[in-house]
């Protein structure tokens, strides 16, 4: 994706064509995997033989058999990273029932069997094709335009704040959040600061209740773990969208380890017990089949590897509080308006690219010296996504450089790498050699 204050050729290899998907119910079994396998043990990958899993629909079952398979089939890259957004919602019953008022960015290493959550707050205010909005709007709205199309839309918006191609979409409602909870019999989780919400939306005359929660450990089942991870009103450090969705990362940690003492990674009746109960509350993109594969590749993922980060207005936080009118309370980035550079590169540094880390490619980037500032901040911009910049040197005064970015390639040895930046650029690969020891690759940039 191009970006406006570096070279004109800089754009990221993961924002490729999108990829069509067509909307399933698969709900049961993307629930299991999110709420339940990704975050600890996947266990399910060590069920041998054939699963039949009823529909979502209620017609017929879906066999699934356990085998294996490449990554390549998950992510349609080949770079070992598989990204995903997951989307909390009110569903029926609530206001603002197909507002996405959660919205994460997981990204997962399969190669190296890590993680990294990006949580996004409700009030970015963003421009898509539907207009201008909060963020938490775009599903809605490109559900109302045309049916089963908020899932792609979703994507479409998180994946340029976050500068990567978003595979797959999970969109759960309230209602299946809380009968999860209840399943696992509540949650262990230990509060770090006091709740006093006194405008926790619900049901009453005037649309509110009062929420509160004491410091310290606690059990919640699942009516108060909602509370726990809605809760933005209160007074205190707890009283934000952005401290609101560090209790949501925390929560779903939580749910991981019950279900894992409760053995429902091991036990394939406990997951159609699951199954038959989440069937209504949960859409996806993706197929049983994908999932499976996913669960397969997760074995020995714990919560310990994750980095998590919240974007927020907070004095270093790359947000602040918007100045839009007419529309309430916003947060646009700090770098301007509909400018996702510094967002993006947060992502990236939470999220190395697996292989490009594993190749450790040396680069020497050389360029015009006319274009200092521009090498300058494409140099960083590789460096937070992983590439190894030894070094930035000016061309001579008068050196002719042509109208594309030049990759050489001095070892035939880094693959990846080069097909990554090729795509980064728009460039030009070409081999040559070079005297020096310590460097594998040179990018020449335009002019």
């Amino acid at each position: 994706m191009a970006k406006k204050h570096l070279t004109k050729h800089l754009k990221h290899h993961r924002r490729l064509k999108p990829r069509r998907h067509l909307w399933r119910r698969w709900s049961t079994w993307i629930i299991l995997l999110f709420c339940l396998g990704l975050l600890g043990g996947a266990a399910y990958a060590k069920i041998k033989g054939t699963i039949v899993i009823p529909r979502a629909d209620g017609n017929v079952p879906v066999a699934l058999e356990t085998n294996n398979a490449d990554i390549d089939r998950l992510t349609k890259e080949g770079d070992s990273r598989l990204n995903i957004l997951l989307l909390g919602q009110g569903g029926e019953g609530h206001s603002g029932a197909s507002l996405t008022d959660t919205m994460q960015v997981m990204s997962l290493d399969l190669e190296n069997k890590q993680a990294a959550i990006l949580s996004i707050p409700r009030d970015l205010y963003i421009k898509s094709t539907y207009g201008s909005m909060k963020i938490n709007a775009v599903y809605q709205a490109a559900n109302s335009k045309q049916k089963n199309t908020g899932g792609q839309a979703a994507k479409d918006i998180a994946g340029k704040v976050t500068d990567l191609n978003l595979h797959y979409f999970l969109a759960v409602d309230f209602e299946g959040f809380v009968k999860l909870v209840d399943l696992l019999g509540g949650i262990d989780i230990n509060a770090k600061n006091p709740i006093n919400d006194y405008e926790y939306p619900n049901k009453t005359e005037d649309g509110y209740t009062t929420f509160k929660l004491a410091a310290g450990q606690h059990h919640l089942d699942g009516s108060t773990a909602l509370k726990y991870a809605r809760s933005r009103h209160s007074s205190g450090a707890e009283g934000s969208d952005f401290a609101r969705s560090a209790r949501q990362q925390q929560i779903i940690s939580a749910i991981k380890d019950k279900a894992a003492d409760q053995g429902y990674f091991k036990n394939p009746f406990k997951l159609v017990q699951l199954i038959n109960l989440l069937a209504n509350y949960v859409r996806t993109d993706m197929t049983p089949a994908e999932i499976k594969l996913l669960a397969e590749k997760l074995g020995g993922l714990e919560t310990s590897s994750f980095q998590t980060s919240v974007l927020s207005n907070s004095e270093t936080g790359l947000l602040v509080d918007g100045k839009i009118q007419g529309a309430g309370y916003t947060l646009v980035p700090r770098a301007g308006n509909s400018d996702y550079t510094d967002t993006g590169r947060l992502m990236h540094k939470l999220a190395p690219d697996p292989l490009i880390a594993k190749e450790a490619a040396r680069i020497l980037l050389e360029y015009p010296a006319t274009k200092e500032k521009e090498a300058t901040k494409a140099a960083a911009l590789l460096t937070d996504y992983g590439y190894i910049v030894t070094e930035k040197v000016a061309l001579p005064a008068g050196t002719k450089v042509g109208k594309q970015v030049v990759i050489t390639d001095h070892r035939q040895k880094d693959p990846y790498t080069v097909h990554y930046l090729q795509n980064r650029f728009t460039a030009l690969v070409e081999k040559g050699k070079t005297d020096r020891d310590d460097i594998d690759l040179t990018i020449t940039l335009s002019d």
